[in-house]
C-alpha cells in the first residue's frame, strides 16, 4: 500500500490551487514528505478547476507547482489531476507531454476522473 496526500482546498477552486502548492512546500510539510520520499506519493491537489481552462493557464499554473515542489527537495511521484472537477481528458492529454518534460524528475502521474457517467468530459456522451 502506498499513501497518497493529497489536498482537497482547491477542489473546483483554482484561486486556491497556489495554498496548496505553498502547503506542500512549506518547510514542516516538506521535511516529512522527503523524509518518507520512497514510500509516497502526493497529489499536488484533487480535482482543481470547475470549469475548463485554456491550455496556456493549465500549463503555466502546473509548471509552476512542480517547479516550486521540486525546489523545496520533494522528489515523490506527482499527481497532476484533470481540470473540470477532474474531469476534463483534454487538459491531461493535451499538456501531460509538456508537463512532464517540465519536471526535472520527469515523474509525474496524470489523473482523468470519470465519475460522470454520462459526460467523458471529452463532449461525449455514454450511450
Amino acid at each position: 500500500m502506498i499513501p497518497i496526500p493529497c489536498l482537497w482546498d482547491a477542489t473546483g477552486d483554482w484561486s486556491q490551487f497556489q495554498k496548496c502548492v505553498d502547503y506542500w512546500t512549506s518547510t514542516e510539510i516538506s521535511t516529512i514528505l522527503t523524509k518518507y520520499e520512497k514510500h509516497l506519493i502526493l497529489n499536488i491537489a484533487n480535482e482543481v478547476g470547475s470549469e475548463i481552462t485554456e491550455q496556456e493557464l493549465y500549463r503555466s499554473r502546473y509548471k509552476s507547482a512542480v517547479e516550486q515542489i521540486r525546489n523545496a527537495g520533494i522528489h515523490v511521484p506527482l499527481i497532476i489531476d484533470a481540470d473540470r472537477w477532474g474531469r476534463n481528458a483534454y487538459s491531461v492529454i493535451n499538456n501531460g507531454q509538456y508537463l512532464l518534460e517540465q519536471d526535472p524528475d520527469h515523474n509525474l502521474i496524470f489523473s482523468w476522473h470519470l465519475w460522470d457517467p454520462y459526460n467523458w468530459g471529452m463532449g461525449q456522451r455514454i450511450p
